[in-house]
């Protein structure tokens, strides 16, 4: 049986402000603390936010962006990721979304030695997913990671077994309790995300022209950028925050790569989904004490416990959502024990398990 400790080529499409990006760069610190392994990074399109760019580049790890243009076909980026593979001696490629996954395809099919690791991040993959891609996906996938157990039960049901179940993890470190309590009987809400359809900020601003006619007072902060394959979601949005008259009560800061601040002044984190496989960013608001609100969907479901560490409501339902934001604001005698709830029910997410378990999984690989 080989020692042989596997290289891997982590491959993914972008590397804008996005819970997998942030994820791939937060695994790359941890294991370069803590493990001697090698790992390559290859961005694939030409849309990177600057600051994550060189905050991937200042972790040490050789990284190369090939700067294809978004929808351009291009053989040489099969090509070229073959060279980076032979140069390296790679043993895994890591496919991060789906546009990876696909490049990743083509290149086991010209190297059938190198396995294929996939993250499946969302759930209805399968239902929504073109059958011929699932096909190869089955096909030339060797190990799937499911980061939610909703994700898991799905691929299971589909007829794909070479999964495994490894919740997301945060860096625990980042992030220390904040005792910080309503001030002046405003209530601040905070929601970190790519202003995207899926995310469901839409959900949200109606809740808020609910939340405004019953008298609350509140700030609501929107942390993330405009989507560059969703750019019309961040004009409806800048119309429901006209119709609805809530200029004065809602903010956009933009992409921010450290949100620790944003956490420090918020009450309530407010997590709208559509469709999450988890929701790093709910954990994130979690580690810092803040209570989540969170659509009662895949993975969210799994981490909140309604009532206790964060309310769930039913999704698409912003009624539901301004009933649960109107509660959270009138019952000052529970928000100081759903923060400690929340904060206490997060120390089993730190990324230093999420990357020992994904050290396991590779060396099984390769053996």
């Amino acid at each position: 049986m080989s020692n042989k400790k596997p290289v891997v080529l982590n491959l993914i499409s972008s590397l804008q402000m996005g819970g997998t990006e942030k994820l791939l760069i937060e695994t790359l610190k941890q294991t370069k603390k803590s493990s001697d392994r090698m790992f390559v990074t290859v961005v694939i399109n030409d849309c990177y936010d600057e600051k994550l760019k060189k905050e991937l580049i200042s972790i040490g790890y050789p990284v190369y962006f090939f700067n294809k243009k978004v929808g351009k076909k291009s053989f040489s980026v099969v090509q070229n990721l073959i060279k980076i593979i032979n140069k390296y001696n790679a043993d895994i490629i890591h496919s991060h979304n789906t546009g990876s996954k696909l490049w990743a395809i083509l290149v086991k099919m010209t190297m059938p030695h190198i396995r294929h690791v996939y993250t499946l991040h969302t759930t209805n993959m399968w239902e929504n997913s073109n059958r011929v891609f699932n096909f190869f996906h089955k096909k030339f996938v060797d190990a799937n990671i499911a980061i939610s157990k909703i994700i898991l039960d799905e691929t299971l049901q589909y007829g794909v077994d070479n999964v495994v179940h490894i919740y997301n993890g945060i860096d625990l470190s980042k992030f220390s309790f904040n005792p910080l309590q309503q001030q002046n009987n405003q209530l601040n809400i905070l929601n970190v995300s790519r202003l995207t359809a899926v995310k469901g900020q839409d959900i949200l601003i109606r809740a808020l022209n609910l939340c405004k006619q019953r008298g609350i007072n509140f700030s609501c902060t929107f942390v993330g950028g405009k989507c560059y394959y969703d750019k019309e979601n961040y004009d409806n949005i800048m119309r429901l925050v006209d119709k609805y008259n809530l200029v004065d009560n809602v903010h956009f800061a933009g992409q921010k790569t450290d949100i620790v601040p944003y956490l420090n002044k918020a009450d309530l984190f407010v997590l709208p989904s559509r469709y999450e496989g988890l929701g790093i960013a709910a954990l994130e608001a979690m580690a810092a004490g803040v209570p989540v609100i969170a659509s009662n969907i895949g993975g969210p479901g799994e981490i909140i416990v309604d009532d206790f560490n964060g309310f769930l409501f039913e999704r698409e339902n912003h009624e539901e959502l301004a009933e649960k934001i109107e509660y959270f604001y009138r019952n000052n005698d529970r928000q100081a024990q759903m923060r400690q709830s929340a904060y206490d029910y997060v120390k089993n997410f730190d990324i230093s398990v999420m990357c020992d378990k994904y050290l396991e999984l590779y060396s099984l690989l390769v053996r």
